[in-house]
């Protein structure tokens, strides 16, 4: 499972987020959502083997986002603690 989710960077409309993988080769599913129980997704996005952080665009400026990530293999009961951007 991944873990320290982490917000590394934010600017007006860009947020770049990272973790840790718990294995080199773990690949991952990450979501990032304008709502803190993640009823509607902002996106959703597998990352390849190995990849540890992703960067989102075209975000609304002054907006709160929340990120969790898991393992692409794991079910959704997985996800890391959501972290928050603000």
């Amino acid at each position: 499972m991944p873990e320290n989710p982490r917000f590394i960077q934010a600017y007006s409309s860009e947020l770049r987020v990272q973790w840790d993988l718990a294995f080199p080769g773990d690949s991952a599913w990450a979501v990032i959502s304008e709502d803190p129980s993640f009823a509607v997704w902002h996106t959703s996005e597998a990352y390849a083997s190995g990849v540890g952080s992703a960067v989102y665009t075209s975000l609304s400026p002054g907006t709160t986002y929340y990120f969790k990530v898991k393992n692409a293999a794991e079910p959704d009961t997985e996800y890391t603690v959501p972290v928050s951007s603000a």
